[in-house]
């Protein structure tokens, strides 16, 4: 089959990068030919070009020459019907990652409905299926949304062939204003079958294997912890025979008296094999997590994606909804999948612990068993959603 995918696979962020890799791979290990729909919004590509240091996006854009199969750029959804009118795809897949996010007042085609994640445009293209991969909505709160906007999205979703969702607050809230009338399933994120279809090649692997489970990695924001605290934490890590690393977000080196500051540029094949060889990961966002449950590696998720809601109106509408708030993050969503929420912990509780009890959670022993049936049950999962998605 000739298959398309949009998703947000051109950001100067890792996981994005590499969550569409796997999908590829694995598509591609089942002999069909695939194309990354090149979608980038101007508005949205400005955003990166703003936030990001020059030499860390031409190590995404490297990554996306060399690795991904991507269409002509287009940048808006009158481009992606011509270019897509001409390919004549069999299939288009929508996903993974946060395609289903909305915001009320936003000039952003991406960010607003309809957009080109609902694949609503594919009617015009003659697209025999579509379907939705592992996708996520980022906390937002459809129920806010004027009705007319909910009502696109059902009549979206009713068009879809197969959909399934990467957590548990999206499938929620996408079930409340669909009244249920659609099956909607939970799919991990794709960088679960990575290990299984790709080999990171020696370039990119060789530091890290050459120092495997000799270090922790410390990631995170300018913010999130003090300096006195990363002090307290490398010398803490150093009496227990540790070294520890500094491992950069895409906007952000991580400073301080670490043993090994990786820096810029830093390919995402890189990144991920810093994290595949390491003895715990400490730090912030999703995908590192993922990452770190993928290859057994112990880990500390210090959580600031938990979802707030600010307006009177918001709360009043949401109120059924607070014991799901915790879900709002994904961070914790994909822990509790993993029975491993002990390790993902919010601001007030990591606030609360010091550095030496934050490293004596990151050393504990996972449940190996556990988490390879979390890994086992999880690629299953993915091998389904792609089956029912081109009806193998």
């Amino acid at each position: 089959m000739k298959i398309g995918i949009i998703t947000y696979h051109f950001l100067y962020n890792f996981g994005a990068n590499l969550q569409i890799l796997a999908t590829i791979k694995y598509l591609e290990k089942l002999g069909h030919q695939v194309c990354v729909l090149n979608y980038r919004p101007p508005e949205l590509v400005e955003k990166y070009r703003k936030t990001v240091a020059s030499i860390q996006a031409e190590a995404h854009q490297q990554f996306c020459d060399l690795y991904l199969p991507e269409s002509p750029v287009c940048e808006n959804q009158e481009a992606l019907i011509k270019f897509a009118t001409e390919a004549k795809f069999d299939v288009i897949i929508s996903g993974s990652d946060a395609v289903l996010r909305l915001w009320q007042k936003n000039v952003r085609e991406d960010t607003r409905f309809p957009n080109p994640f609902w694949l609503t445009w594919t009617e015009q293209v003659g697209v025999k299926r579509k379907g939705v991969l592992a996708a996520s909505s980022m906390g937002t709160n459809y129920l806010t949304f004027p009705k007319e906007v909910r009502s696109g999205i059902r009549e979206a979703l009713k068009k879809m062939n197969y959909i399934t969702i990467r957590d548990r607050w999206t499938k929620t809230l996408l079930s409340l204003i669909s009244y249920n009338q659609y099956s909607l399933k939970l799919c991990p994120d794709p960088v679960i079958m990575l290990n299984e279809v790709f080999a990171i090649p020696e370039q990119y692997s060789q530091e890290a294997v050459a120092k495997r489970k000799e270090y922790i990695l410390l990631s995170i924001y300018k913010d999130t912890v003090s300096k006195q605290w990363i002090k307290d934490f490398i010398e803490t890590a150093h009496n227990k025979g540790l070294e520890v690393y500094s491992l950069p977000l895409p906007e952000y080196e991580v400073q301080g008296n670490f043993d090994k500051i990786i820096g810029f540029p830093l390919s995402p094949l890189e990144w991920y094999a810093w994290i595949q060889n390491a003895a715990a990961y400490v730090g912030v966002r999703f995908h590192p997590i993922v990452c770190a449950l993928t290859n057994q590696v112990p880990f500390v998720a210090l959580d600031q994606y938990e979802w707030g809601i600010k307006r009177r109106r918001d709360r009043i509408l949401t109120k059924p909804l607070r014991p799901l708030l915790r879900f709002s993050s994904k961070t914790y969503d994909v822990c509790w999948s993993a029975k491993l929420t002990k390790y993902c912990l919010n601001p007030v509780q990591y606030n609360q612990l010091s550095p030496a009890q934050i490293l004596d959670l990151a050393t504990e022993s996972i449940n190996l068993q556990s988490n390879q049936s979390f890994i086992a049950d999880s690629q299953e999962s993915f091998i389904k959603t792609i089956n029912k998605i081109l009806l193998r």
